[in-house]
């Protein structure tokens, strides 16, 4: 992948930045990102906020971000509240959740901050993460990234990035990454579009990795720790959620002036004197009016730029920021709209047979039922109304020319998926589900397999003498399916699930089957594969998420045994990297036992091995 060699020598500085300005499939690459496409009449872009946008969506785009969660009904309600406090009324601060297991946060100029779902699993209370987002805004309203060459080339860096991945994701047939197979009549993923899906990801890996790993020098971290800690108390919050924060994260790095985890940060144990030091200001929590005042503002703004802006991408990123700084305020609606209204424009750029409909129809559903109880004008109920009818005949338009795909034996995965989510009471869709989970199971994807055959079985059983009645066209009168014709796909789905559920790998899918399918057999079959997996699954992760999900299922007992012995062997791995002075791994072990197993008998075990480390580190 040259284009990815070239970005890791930048980011080396054994390339010098107008190395970067090169052709990709014929197409010449800048050698500084162009400004974000606006309207004409735009207002100018709030402080720093056009430096760290791209960077952002793309950082978000990357990682992934929880998109609806009780954890970021939090995260915005403490993020806001501490930032209504800061001061500085011009920046539009933002509050994301990167879905990345390791536990971090960060702040890009402009405004925008992320933290990471395994932060979040660090339970840290309300004040601490307070001291957290106090901490982030400072390195934002004190522009550290311009104090910072460090950051500023990373950022740097990261935004040509995005760039060349949007160049070379294009492919040059314009048909988003398919071509259509003349010799068995199907589209396939292009060649240019693996190329292009390939080097997009690898590209950002490494400055991501960097940007989130490093972050600022020891003096500007002490300097936002500062701010960070004047902000929180405003918001009401002791000074204690501080020296909760450090000595949490103190926990899980291990320090040392020559081979440090974290090196350019400044040493826990001196951030957490300066916390322990630290005067509470007695202040009081700002009313929930003024908070409320502020998130509305933010929103309106917010909204407002993602109005002006020509990039469909980077509208979307604003629109949901938008959206969450108050997702239950006046204006909600409003903006909630305007992204449906996006993205629905966003998906009629596709090719039609590669439209996705009924998600954005269901999301216009859901605005109407809202209208119900909010507040809006009829022209606006009428609106979104027209719209979301519009989408309903397009979709149905493309009927005739999606079944002609399906119907083919050759259809793949894509296009199956597609077609059932799009008309997923079509009379067809017994057959399609077969033969997807059939797909999946021979590309070695069996936990998919199960729960669409599983899903088949539900649609086709019979309860109390009545079938499922079916659709073949949307609008079209319903159409019932014979008993026989019931009974044979009862059978046929039966005879693929019983050899289908010996190779699922993932415990949760045996619950769910087991839980939710008509079938006794089934049922037998799930349970039988549960509690084999159950008894010898190897990985710590697998066996935690079970348990936070099914804490009193009839296998807990037995995961949480196997889970213990992984988390014992865990602790013995620690102990392993402890005696050869390797610290850092010994703490990195050490911590996955006691956040995916925290009740074990093992974490006892590795909160000693903690507590022995950072000793070693404060001596």
């Amino acid at each position: 992948m040259i284009l990815s060699l070239v970005l890791g020598l930048l980011q080396l500085g054994w390339v010098p930045l107008d190395a970067v300005a090169q052709s990709t499939q014929g197409q010449s690459v800048p050698k500084t990102p162009p400004p974000v496409r606006r309207t004409p009449d735009a207002p100018p872009w709030p402080t720093d906020f056009e430096v760290g946008l791209e960077a952002a969506r793309v950082f978000a785009d990357y990682f992934g971000v929880v998109q609806s969660d009780s954890l970021l009904q939090r995260v915005n309600d403490i993020g806001y509240q501490v930032a209504s406090q800061t001061g500085y009324p011009d920046y539009l601060f933002t509050f994301q959740i990167l879905d990345v297991p390791d536990a971090n946060a960060m702040a890009l100029p402009g405004g925008f901050l992320f933290i990471t779902r395994g932060m979040l699993e660090q339970d840290l209370s309300d004040d601490a993460l307070a001291h957290l987002f106090g901490h982030e805004l400072g390195h934002v309203t004190e522009r550290h990234f311009a104090r910072s060459n460090r950051v500023e080339t990373l950022l740097s860096l990261i935004q040509t990035a995005a760039v060349v991945a949007a160049l070379i994701a294009v492919p040059s047939s314009n048909n988003g990454g398919y071509d259509y197979d003349e010799y068995e009549q199907r589209y396939r993923l292009s060649a240019g579009g693996k190329e292009a899906a390939v080097q997009g990801t690898s590209i950002f890996g490494s400055l991501f990795s960097e940007l989130l790993a490093r972050g600022y020098s020891r003096g500007l971290e002490l300097e936002a720790d500062e701010i960070g800690r004047r902000f929180a108390g405003r918001a009401g919050h002791p000074m204690a959620g501080g020296v909760e924060l450090m000595t949490k994260l103190h926990e899980r790095i291990y320090e040392d002036q020559q081979f440090g985890y974290w090196s350019t940060h400044p040493f826990f144990t001196e951030r957490i004197q300066k916390a322990e030091a630290a005067q509470d200001a007695g202040g009081s929590p700002p009313r929930p009016a003024e908070v409320q005042a502020y998130r509305e503002q933010t929103q309106t703004r917010l909204a407002k730029l993602a109005d002006t802006v020509l990039d469909d991408d980077v509208a979307l990123f604003l629109y949901r920021a938008a959206l969450l700084a108050n997702p239950h305020g006046p204006a909600s609606i409003p903006v909630a709209h305007q992204l449906v209204k996006r993205r629905s424009q966003v998906e009629m750029q596709k090719k039609d047979i590669l439209r996705v409909y009924t998600p954005i129809i269901a999301k216009y559903d859901s605005l109407l039922t809202l209208t119900q109880t909010v507040s809006v004008t009829d022209s606006e109920r009428r609106r979104l109304t027209a719209e979301r009818d519009d989408l309903v005949r397009e979709r149905d338009k493309l009927y005739d020319h999606s079944a002609e795909i399906v119907d083919k034996p050759g259809a793949g995965v894509h296009f199956l998926e597609l077609f059932l989510e799009n008309y997923p009471e079509d009379r067809r869709a017994e057959d399609l589900r077969f033969r997807l989970a059939e797909q999946y199971r021979l590309a070695d994807r069996p936990d998919d397999a199960a729960l669409t055959l599983n899903r088949l079985l539900r649609d086709v059983w019979e309860e109390s003498g009545t079938g499922m009645t079916l659709v073949s066209n949307p609008g079209a009168p319903a159409e019932g399916a014979s008993g026989s014709t019931r009974s044979a796909w009862r059978e046929r789905s039966l005879d693929s699930m019983r050899r289908t559920l010996p190779e699922v790998n993932e415990l949760t899918t045996s619950q769910r089957i087991l839980e939710s399918t008509p079938s006794d057999s089934v049922r037998l079959w799930a349970h039988d594969r549960l509690f084999a997996l159950a008894a010898d699954f190897d990985s710590l992760e697998l066996g935690s998420r079970y348990l936070t999900k099914y804490p009193r299922a009839d296998a807990a007992q037995q995961v949480r045994d196997r889970v213990e012995k992984l988390a014992q062997k865990r602790v013995l791995q620690g102990r392993l990297h402890e005696s050869l002075q390797r610290y850092q791994e010994a703490l990195d072990q050490y911590n996955q036992v006691v956040v995916l197993a925290p009740w074990s008998k093992a974490a006892a075990a590795a909160r000693a091995g903690i507590e022995r480390v950072q000793k070693l580190a404060g001596s």
